[in-house]
């Protein structure tokens, strides 16, 4: 436990910084919660974890926390109120509080490692109206039946991963348009009843784009997507038309579109090479594709498994590009 209601050299409670701001010296935890009222900063952690007793949380004056914001396993808790934090120096974390239905960071800019919430099964909404950056991993996860919607519509740059997965609400949606920077993986799957998003200022990619296992998933906007560095992956989906964006001429891994059952016709009539593996396979109802622009293929080169493609488009495809593995087509629809 930190130092709180002492005065001297340590920065306790009652003690002001530089700034002026009331400044509480080392890690707080959830018995903590009513003796640091008063607190602007804290200096270590504040881990309020596997609390029984607490129904509301609410810290008023709490502008900072210097390492990391644990908020895990409070069962009754119902409330989190931290109205002016504005700063985490390590992880922000909001997970398996299973009667929490509402949480207030609206005033929270940086989180300098992961932004996590997931398992809330009573969260039905959140938004994080002022963050612009999450140094390592930001993560909407879990929180099955509950969570309608969340929205993160000033976050720019996640510096890691971005995952939004196993998030099954009949209503689920999410919105970030302000992003335009993931650092490593931009993954959005296993959200059972997702039909669109928006992340139209979305430039780079670090490593891998996968959108999957979203089966009611019919449109999303990436309007500015240009750079995917690693794999481009979407298998699983509800989309009858899907449309590549038009800015993503090559793809640094593997591209594979997988299994979408719905799917008619592919447009990626603006990609021009592919550095990985090109798979297009399993895809029942996949009748046409555009690839107009394609040029070469470095790793293997699959059309497969689907029912409604003639042999002979994906032939076709072959043979006007270059192609550094081996190719497969097979069992497409025959020429008749």
């Amino acid at each position: 436990t930190g130092n709180t209601g002492n005065t001297g050299d340590t920065g306790d409670t009652g003690n002001t910084g530089d700034t002026g701001d009331t400044v509480c010296v080392g890690d707080y935890y959830a018995d903590d919660v009513e003796l640091i009222g008063e607190c602007e900063i804290i200096t270590g952690s504040l881990l309020i974890v596997e609390s029984s007793s607490l129904v509301e949380v609410n810290l008023p004056l709490l502008k900072k926390v210097s390492k990391d914001f644990v908020v895990y396993y409070n069962y009754g808790l119902k409330i989190l109120n931290v109205p002016v934090l504005e700063s985490v120096g390590e992880d922000f974390r909001i997970g398996d509080n299973s009667d929490l239905e509402s949480f207030n960071a609206d005033a929270l800019e940086s989180v300098k490692g992961s932004l996590r919430v997931g398992s809330n099964n009573s969260l039905v909404t959140f938004n994080f109206d002022s963050l612009v950056d999450v140094g390592e991993d930001f993560q909407v996860s879990n929180n099955n039946y509950s969570l309608e919607s969340f929205f993160v519509n000033a976050l720019t740059t996640v510096g890691n991963d971005f995952r939004v997965t196993y998030n099954s609400s009949a209503d689920f949606m999410f919105e970030a348009n302000a992003l335009t920077t993931v650092g490593n993986d931009f993954r959005v799957t296993d959200n059972d009843e997702l039909s669109s998003f928006s992340i139209p200022a979305l430039e780079t990619v670090g490593n891998h784009f996968q959108l999957s296992h979203n089966h009611k998933l019919v449109s999303f906007d990436a309007t500015d997507l240009y750079e995917v560095n690693g794999n481009f992956q979407i298998s699983s989906c509800g989309f009858e038309i899907l449309v590549i964006p038009e800015g993503v001429s090559s793809i640094g891994g593997d591209f594979r579109i997988h299994n979408n059952d719905e799917m008619t016709f592919l447009d990626a009539g603006h990609l021009i090479s592919v550095g990985g593996s090109f798979d297009v396979g399993h895809n029942d109802l996949l009748e046409n594709f555009d690839f107009s622009a394609l040029e070469e293929v470095d790793g293997d080169f699959t059309i497969e498994d689907n029912p409604e493609l003639l042999m002979s488009i994906a032939e076709d495809l072959a043979s006007d590009i270059t192609i550094g593995g081996s190719t497969t087509i097979a069992d497409n629809k025959p020429d008749s």
